[in-house]
């Protein structure tokens, strides 16, 4: 079985920022009302601006499943892993 491996900054893999697409574009259709944050390709944070503390209720890393795997993102506080991507 494979495990999910995250990307980091000195991750050479050439599809880091096509899995940032892919994990931006499931998550607007997950969570349609709040605003996803990052500050690279490697996290993203989802946010309930409905209050004025804007609490982050979600945190998601992108990766792959191994090394070579298919592109996938996971869940940080639930650690579940999403597969976006069987061919890349």
């Amino acid at each position: 079985m494979l495990e999910f491996r995250l990307f980091d900054i000195w991750d050479m893999d050439p599809h880091v920022e096509i899995c940032y697409v892919l994990s931006c574009e499931m998550l607007e259709k997950m969570y349609p009302n709040k605003i996803l944050f990052s500050s690279d390709c490697f996290g993203i944070s989802i946010i309930d601006d409905i209050s004025d503390s804007c609490t982050e209720i979600a945190s998601y890393t992108t990766g792959r499943m191994g090394k070579a795997g298919p592109l996938a993102m996971r869940n940080e506080i639930t650690k579940e892993v999403l597969v976006l991507c069987q061919n890349k």
